[in-house]
């Protein structure tokens, strides 16, 4: 099974922050990260990989937070934590 499409079915069995985090290194794979300026999608991603990036990006919507680009980190500010 593509790996993205698995990241997909797991949402149900987490709740929705636990799996951000879990997920987190996967969706930076849907990323390209140049040096200071914010992190843009990939261009050309498959079907399952767009998917997961655009599911990853509504859910991640949710939250106030921000991605730290010269860390390549997420930083959840409502939970005050860097992941």
């Amino acid at each position: 099974m593509d790996k993205y499409l698995q990241a997909l079915s797991k949402y149900s069995e987490l709740n929705e922050l636990t799996w951000i985090v879990s997920h987190l290194d996967l969706y930076k794979t849907t990323l390209i990260w140049p040096d200071d300026l914010p992190p843009l999608a990939t261009y050309g991603m498959n079907k399952f990989k767009q998917s997961f990036h655009d599911f990853y990006k509504e859910h991640l919507n949710n939250y106030e937070y921000e991605l730290i680009n010269n860390e390549r980190i997420l930083k959840i500010k409502t939970t005050a934590n860097n992941v």
